[in-house]
């Protein structure tokens, strides 16, 4: 039996030991908001090269946009409130970042670089058609 032996205690120590090395270092970004009439535009930049070429997504869900980077981020999360975003918040799997909303603004993403620009716009209307041409 191992419990209580010293060969339990390696042994457990050697699973942990496995578990933790799974675990992606996160790399540091700088977050900053600016919203520019009815539009806001947040800067998601990488301190160092990005950990990986994947693009980052991004999806509506209700009033919450949910950005997920290819790579583990650590980043300051308290810039990003404003009049438009009532809260910010990093998911547990550390590359995901969900913004609630506090109006109806849509996502758009764009990477250059180690930047990647976030734009939350109002949902432009569908141009209506044009009237049919009066008959001749």
């Amino acid at each position: 039996m191992l419990r209580g032996s010293p060969l339990a205690v390696y042994a457990l120590g050697g699973i942990s030991i496995g578990l933790a090395t799974g675990v992606a270092e996160a790399a540091p970004m700088t977050l900053s908001l600016t919203e520019r009439g009815d539009s806001v535009v947040i800067n998601a930049v990488w301190t160092a090269d990005p950990p990986s070429d994947a693009r980052p997504t991004a999806t509506l869900s209700g009033d919450v946009v949910v950005v997920t980077f290819p790579s583990v981020f650590e980043a300051d999360l308290s810039a990003l409130r404003s009049a438009s975003v009532a809260m910010a918040r990093r998911d547990a799997d550390g590359r995901t970042l969900r913004l609630a909303l506090r109006r109806a603004l849509v996502p758009q993403i764009s990477v250059r670089g180690r930047t990647t620009s976030i734009v939350l716009a109002p949902q432009r209307p569908a141009t209506p058609p044009r009237p049919p041409a009066p008959p001749a």
